[in-house]
């Protein structure tokens, strides 16, 4: 059997999540073992409930290009975390979901996967005040990432995070995609209101170019207030897929207690006219709002929205603005109940 085949049947069956394939093929001979090995190793999963984790992902561990961690808060999991990390050199995709790794966790995967271009870090959320085990971790040396999705900044230390953001965006200029959250809504007076706009203008005070974004991922708390401050962080026209995540009666709060307001109109033309997803948690009145309002038909029925319909008893909800085949996904939630 030809190489080429079968390393396309390896992919398959590394795509399609088939592990005992794989190990089957890795039985047949010397041609499939060297195919479907690099495959069988590809993704390394560790959950809460993993315990043995030495015996686990000793063989092969050095081939490891996608790293998952789901739900790491357990010490025996951070002990390891230095040792896992300079195992994995080849480590391209990092997806973490847990406490925040200690420095020295960050400093082993810095220097030893060099090669890591996808960050995505879930800190666990479920504090208000500086929790006994955070430290603040070790991000110099990160760099040439093409993807960093934050969650779960810490609204003590926000003002740390949002300095070292700004480095971190300097020293990856080809990062496409963006998405940043805080781990709790911020109160209306709290000076962390801003902060998105605030990490946009310590990015152009560098004297960096904008980025070329094609997804932006707004969470919790961190939205875009002025488009001025957003044009220094990235050039709109290469905007393709935006995502804004939202508590609906955090908005509406938010209208009637401050004059801020989200910079919608930077997700439409003239500003972003290579826009093609518009996704958001809830579909409030300010965003249909801006729909309303879009002058360019042509772009509407180039646009998909995907949004959840807040629905209350007795009204009928809001509903994007359809201009021929605008493409649109809706999942009515009742909160009468």
């Amino acid at each position: 059997m030809l190489p080429e085949l079968v390393t396309l049947v390896a992919h398959h069956a590394w795509f399609s999540g088939s592990t005992t394939t794989l190990n089957n093929m890795r039985c047949v001979s010397r041609t499939c073992y060297d195919a479907a090995t690099p495959y069988r190793f590809r993704e390394l999963h560790l959950s809460r409930n993993d315990r043995e984790l030495e015996g686990r992902f000793s063989p092969g561990i050095g081939l490891v290009r996608l790293a998952f961690f789901t739900n790491c808060v357990d010490r025996i999991q951070e002990e390891l975390l230095s040792e896992i990390f300079e195992s994995i050199p080849r480590l391209e995709v990092l997806e973490y979901d847990g406490r925040l790794p200690k420095p020295p966790a960050f400093r082993a995967l810095i220097d030893s996967c060099k090669g890591l271009t996808v960050l995505h870090l879930s800190i666990f959320k479920y504090y208000q005040k500086k929790p006994s085990w955070y430290l603040r971790p070790h991000l110099e040396g990160l760099c040439n990432l093409r993807e960093l999705v934050l969650d779960g900044i810490p609204l003590f230390d926000h003002a740390w995070w949002t300095q070292r953001l700004a480095q971190l965006l300097v020293d990856s200029p080809g990062l496409k995609k963006l998405g940043l959250g805080l781990a709790t809504f911020p109160t209306y007076d709290d000076d962390i209101m801003g902060a998105f706009d605030r990490l946009c203008d310590l990015y152009g005070e560098t004297g960096a170019s904008p980025l070329s974004l094609t997804s932006l991922v707004f969470k919790r708390g961190f939205y875009p207030f002025t488009l001025r401050s957003l044009t220094k962080l990235t050039d709109l026209t290469c905007l393709q897929d935006v995502y804004v995540a939202s508590l609906k009666s955090w908005l509406e709060e938010l209208r009637t207690s401050t004059s801020q307001r989200i910079a919608f109109e930077a997700f439409a033309p003239p500003h972003a006219p290579n826009l093609r997803y518009f996704r958001m948690e809830a579909y409030d009145r300010a965003i249909h709002e801006h729909l309303s309002t879009v002058p360019d038909p042509g772009f509407m029925r180039r646009l998909a929205i995907s949004a959840r319909l807040w629905v209350s008893k007795g009204q009928v909800p809001m509903r994007p603005p359809c201009y021929g085949r605008t493409q649109t996904t809706l999942h009515s939630h009742d909160r009468s109940g």
